[in-house]
């Protein structure tokens, strides 16, 4: 699985919804949130024990989208 770390939250909401993703409530995540399809991985977050946010995408599907 090739993830790329999108720097911000705004970005990343952006890119889930041009792919039609509904963005996940950050505030409810508990350490890792995926969004699958077709038993892939196309967007991750991963929410730390100190509380930073990353967010990833899998940028091969953005572009075949």
């Amino acid at each position: 699985m090739n993830l790329t770390e999108i720097g911000n939250a705004s970005q990343f909401n952006e890119y889930l919804g041009a792919l039609g993703i509904l963005k996940p409530h950050f505030e409810d995540i508990d350490g890792l949130w995926e969004f699958q399809r077709n038993n892939e991985v196309i967007a991750r977050v991963e929410k730390g024990s100190c509380g930073s946010t990353r967010f990833f995408l899998n940028v091969q599907r953005l572009c075949k989208h």
